[in-house]
């Protein structure tokens, strides 16, 4: 069966009528790339797309397309589904989506998920999908971790494989190579990995034995960055061995790679540590999407932004190269907020295109261009930010806990939202838009949204928190006591809709219950009667009708028992 969505009532011409979460049905020519372009570059299994679009030239799209209405536009941008549209252009079949008015921060997260939770991603596409997250998440592992929906050990490889040069990972892509095979190769330079990439193919070496021969490399000493005085007695290091085979060459050598291994990384932390008490956040190079960070500065922000924003941004960081030979270079001033760049910048570049007589250095001192669109201030850490905005929830529930208007507010409001009902005055459905707009609204207003929502609630919502409305207005009515047996009594009507879901043993049953075989025997016809055909009973028993109004069948009444 092909996905059920449903279509909305709004023409879908009018893409700027269309609300958040909505589902709809459009043709695939209404849907526009992302504006981050697809994070996937893969050429697709031919094999595997040919088998998908004859299941959908069958049955149709089963999952709906994610698509993005930004703020101020009119088009859909396509965030998930990249293949079902492309199949769907080839077939000329219309496709459902889900439609996002959302942040652009937030339409890029459910892109990148949507892209990086597939089981079909090539190996370079999980390595590049990480670093790209992490960037975003400024380096916040279990924040990375949780939005790949990965396992710890699964991205902790994945950060780790990225030290790699692109050949070794796109042998690991062509299978030539494990998973394995990269991680113990990551730490070493280009030269080594490639070198010892093709050992492994020609030689078959398996990880093992990698890790056996890798160990017994030897690295210049003259290369290392970390404190080599513990080195010049070092059993392992060649020195003692220079051209005493002609071979060694000139060069004190480390041979334990290891120890040496050990040493740089230590050093490289010490060196992070450092520069984290100047700079803030430092991200190592190799676990950075370059493509993600941008340079910021006054001249590039205007001075007013950079100090009173940008320099203390959580998402401005320095990044440290972790490279082997350039091990500790540091890049500071880097935004890793591409899109908070971007809104920044552009009315920045505008203004720098109107006053290009302007002196460079009256630009670049004046008070910032773009404060005039947009600007920023301090942007806290993330766990400073949920601590802030929990002491302000606090001071709220303190400030209204005892406030009646904010009662009817929220009393309303939840009605509303639990009942399903969608007043077409309330822009929006989720209980934020609800609240918002019954906080303006007045008394009279507010009664009437919720006696419509009350009315919607109790006689045409299905659910409310998992729970089947028709068993809640059951125990109602069962806690009604009389009045809510003769409220029932009074809904079943003896019809031919009604009475053809019965049986004809169960209809001769209701006539005995009803009177009317009672009725019948008085006319000399209930014998003759009985030998009818259902349709034929149904007749007689709805023309006949109960001896009192009140008659409904015991199966009937038993569900308020």
């Amino acid at each position: 069966m092909s996905l059920k969505v449903q279509e909305l009532e709004a023409d879908v011409n009018d893409i700027s009528n269309i609300p958040h979460g909505a589902n709809i049905i459009v043709s695939p020519s209404k849907v526009s790339e992302f504006k981050h372009k697809n994070v996937r570059q893969r050429p697709r299994n031919k094999a595997k797309d040919d088998e998908i679009i004859q299941s959908m030239k069958k049955d149709g799209i089963r999952d709906q397309l994610k698509v993005w209405i930004e703020d101020g536009t009119d088009y859909l941008q396509l965030l998930g589904g990249y293949g079902r549209l492309e199949k769907a252009i080839l077939l000329n079949i219309d496709v459902p989506c889900k439609v996002y008015r959302i942040s652009e921060a937030d339409a890029m997260r459910i892109h990148l998920q949507d892209n990086t939770q597939r089981e079909d991603l090539s190996f370079i596409e999980e390595v590049n999908a990480a670093k790209t997250i992490y960037t975003l998440h400024n380096c916040d592992f279990e924040t990375t971790r949780v939005e790949l929906g990965w396992s710890k050990t699964k991205l902790r490889e994945r950060l780790e494989i990225a030290k790699c040069c692109s050949k070794v990972k796109a042998l690991v892509d062509q299978g030539k190579l494990e998973l394995g095979h990269a991680i113990v190769l990551a730490p070493y330079s280009v030269e080594v990995q490639e070198e010892k990439a093709k050992q492994i193919i020609d030689n078959n070496i398996s990880v093992k034995a990698l890790r056996e021969i890798i160990g017994k490399v030897q690295l210049k000493l003259s290369d290392a960055k970390f404190d080599k005085t513990e080195c010049a007695g070092c059993e392992f290091n060649t020195k003692d061995q220079l051209n005493l085979f002609g071979s060694i060459g000139d060069e004190e050598r480390c041979r334990k790679s290891s120890c040496y291994k050990e040493k740089t990384t230590q050093w490289l932390q010490g060196i992070k540590d450092v520069a984290e008490e100047k700079y803030g956040k430092v991200i190592y190079l190799s676990q950075t999407d370059t493509k993600q960070v941008n340079m910021v500065s006054e001249k590039i922000m205007g001075s007013e932004q950079f100090r009173d924003g940008c320099s203390n941004c959580e998402s401005k960081v320095a990044v440290m190269s972790d490279v082997p030979g350039r091990e500790g270079l540091i890049s500071e001033n880097q935004c890793v907020d591409p899109i908070c760049y971007k809104e920044l910048t552009s009315p920045a570049k505008a203004a720098t295109k109107q006053t290009k007589s302007t002196d460079e250095a009256e630009v670049t001192t004046a008070p910032s261009k773009v404060g005039e669109a947009k600007k920023t201030v301090f942007k806290p850490t993330a766990k400073l930010t949920q601590k802030n905005r929990e002491q302000i929830r606090s001071a709220g529930g303190e400030l209204f806990k005892q406030d009646g208007r904010t009662f009817a507010v929220m009393q309303t409001a939840a009605l509303i939202q639990s009942s399903g009902y969608k007043p077409s005055e309330i822009k929006g459905y989720s209980f934020r838009d609800i609240v918002k707009h019954c906080i303006t609204a007045d008394k009279e207003t507010l009664q009437r949204l919720g006696t419509e929502a009350f009315h919607h609630l109790i006689s045409k919502t299905d659910t409310v928190a998992h729970a089947n409305m028709i068993d809640v207005m059951i125990d109602l009515l069962k806690n009604a006591g009389q009045a809510g047996e003769d409220a029932v009594r009074m809904k079943w009507k003896m019809d031919k809709e009604t009475l053809s879901m019965y049986t004809t043993q169960a209809l001769l049953m209701i006539c005995a219950q009803s009177g009317i075989e009672k009725k019948l025997e008085e006319k000399g016809t209930w014998k003759k009667v009985c030998k009818l055909k259902q349709a034929d009973l149904i007749k007689v028993m709805v023309d006949t009708q109960p001896t009192s109004p009140l008659f409904a069948p015991n199966e009937y009444l038993m569900n308020i028992k």
